[in-house]
């Protein structure tokens, strides 16, 4: 029986509040990681034309860390330079579009859950996936909302009916999928490629994402002259590739079921130990929700099948894609300090897993819904500790990075020429990950470059940071006085 539309709304929106009581500190998160290099490549004050022409192939243009030139994602880049666009410079921004769009992609995921499974267990499933510990990557880096896009995209492909107008609706989703992750018109082309061997059903516009692909990744590397032959994305041995698949699918579904307390903020991309006891989780886990699925194969209402099958090749494309261009060459501790990619395999994982237990009985399900809800709320405790502590180590780096923006956005005219700290933040923190950017060892990389996108400033104005962090012009750099001429004291 369907469920009532007051039962849905409010389901819906307590899925959305146990997120943002979950993971709210995220807000007060700074930029950091990859995202410090676009920010220096951007230019404060250019228009979205500008920005996206310079990042819709970011990893062919870029001159920080520049790699993997073989990657073409335009969706991914052209919803930065959106971000650029209609946030700024301001972190709180960038992170509460980026929790709004976490939310929005659980909340899909519940609607796909509560067609399979019971509304107790759809809920608490859906529950664990929105505040699981290893999402953290997700929802609080800024580099990564397309990653979360991605996900947000495939349920969305999910849940439109594939009859009538729907079926060009799914092929529009199928391409911007492609267009955002490489895995998207490889996951497309399976999907469709099964369907045709086992259902005798043909869905022809689902093999174009690929090639469409493929053409336009091919045509943005003529025209800006890239060879595919240099700076490949790294590959190990044949041997060391295939070895890392099944060691990455046990790994990151270990860590999704039993994630690791925090115990240092600082070491955040170190806090998910590798080949320990979460390894022989990820197999019994693993193992038994494949076994069941082939004792009830018969049992499987075509819709499930489509599910069972979309969940397996997404996830089985992720793993290959990250095993054989990622872990094998750089071992699977490179995974450990990339928590995202916990987010992207249990995006699709937890479809496989929603398709096995739809085969329990109503009791059998009641009974699960406990367990899941009582994993969740492990989750969503070490996840809060998670967020606040990262929050906390990242405060002072936080209230610098707003009040430089606030301040640039309020006088645009004035720091036009750039601006320069009176009371410079002390080393090269939190922008260790640029040093190799300084132009000489004694200068210090601080955040109005990263504001501003360039690195030196013809006529920087001084201001000064006074103790209620808010900025003030200040060419004397008598800190004191011109805090008080501005009525700039707490």
């Amino acid at each position: 029986m369907a469920p009532r539309a007051s039962t849905t709304t409010w389901a819906a929106w307590g899925l959305i509040g146990l997120v943002l009581f979950t993971w709210w500190p995220t807000l007060f998160h700074v930029f950091r990681g990859d995202h410090l290099c676009l920010l220096l490549e951007v230019p404060w004050d250019q228009s979205f034309s500008e920005t996206w022409s310079h990042l819709i192939s970011y990893n062919r243009t870029r001159t920080c860390y520049p790699s993997d030139p073989i990657l073409y994602r335009p969706v991914l880049f052209t919803l930065m330079s959106f971000e650029f666009a209609a946030f700024g410079r301001d972190p709180l921004l960038w992170q509460g579009f980026g929790l709004c769009l976490y939310a929005v992609t659980c909340v899909l995921l519940w609607r796909i859950l509560r067609v399979h499974l019971s509304a107790p267990l759809a809920w608490s499933l859906a529950a664990l996936f929105a505040v699981n510990a290893s999402h953290i990557d997700a929802v609080s880096w800024q580099h990564i909302h397309a990653y979360v896009l991605f996900a947000a995209l495939a349920y969305a492909f999910v849940l439109t009916p594939s009859s009538g107008w729907g079926r060009w609706v799914q092929f529009g989703i199928a391409l911007l999928m492609s267009m955002t992750y490489e895995l998207g018109g490889a996951l497309f082309l399976a999907w469709s490629l099964w369907k045709m061997r086992r259902e005798q059903t043909f869905r022809w516009e689902l093999l174009l994402p690929l090639p469409i692909y493929l053409i336009a990744n091919f045509i943005d590397a003529e025209l800006r002259q890239i060879s595919f032959g240099d700076g490949q994305i790294e590959r190990g041995s044949l041997f060391e590739s295939v070895k890392a698949l099944p060691l990455l699918w046990l790994q990151v579904t270990g860590w999704w079921i039993w994630p690791t307390s925090l115990v240092d903020p600082q070491a955040l991309r170190s806090k998910f130990p590798v080949a320990d006891f979460r390894l022989a989780i990820g197999a019994i886990a693993s193992a038994l929700t494949f076994f069941w699925l082939y004792r009830k194969r018969l049992a499987l209402t075509p819709a499930q099948k489509d599910l069972l099958q979309f969940g397996i090749w997404g996830a089985l494309g992720f793993v290959a894609i990250v095993a054989l261009g990622r872990m094998a060459p750089r071992g699977l501790e490179y995974i450990a300090k990339n928590t995202y990619y916990a987010f992207q395999f249990s995006s699709f994982a937890i479809l496989i897993l929603a398709v096995a237990l739809s085969r329990l009985s109503t009791h059998a399900q009641t009974r699960t819904a406990w367990i899941v809800g009582v994993l969740a709320l492990g989750h969503l405790v070490m996840s809060q500790n998670t967020a606040t502590a990262m929050m906390e180590a990242q405060w002072p780096a936080r209230q610098l990075q707003r009040a430089t923006a606030q301040w640039i956005s309020e006088n645009p005219e004035r720091a036009r020429g750039g601006l320069s700290y009176c009371n410079p933040p002390s080393g090269n923190l939190p922008f260790v990950d640029l040093r190799p950017l300084q132009h000489s060892e004694s200068e210090i990389i601080d955040f109005p470059r990263l504001i501003y996108g360039r690195a030196h400033f013809p006529q920087p104005i001084r201001v000064a940071y006074c103790p209620n962090a808010k900025f003030v012009a200040c060419e004397t750099c008598q800190i004191e006085s011109c805090c008080a001429q501005e009525g700039a004291h707490p």
